[in-house]
């Protein structure tokens, strides 16, 4: 299955989903169909 690829701008929208007060990376990731993990930082 080829690797999925994500538009910049798709990127920080996700990211400041996850800004939002109360929102978890999980459930904005559960809510854009994304892999589980995929907002966590990267080291």
């Amino acid at each position: 299955m080829p690797r999925r690829k994500y538009s910049n701008e798709f990127k920080r929208e996700a990211v400041a989903l996850t800004q939002e007060p109360g929102v978890t990376q999980t459930q904005v990731a559960r809510e854009l169909g994304l892999p589980f993990g995929l907002l966590e930082p990267s080291e």
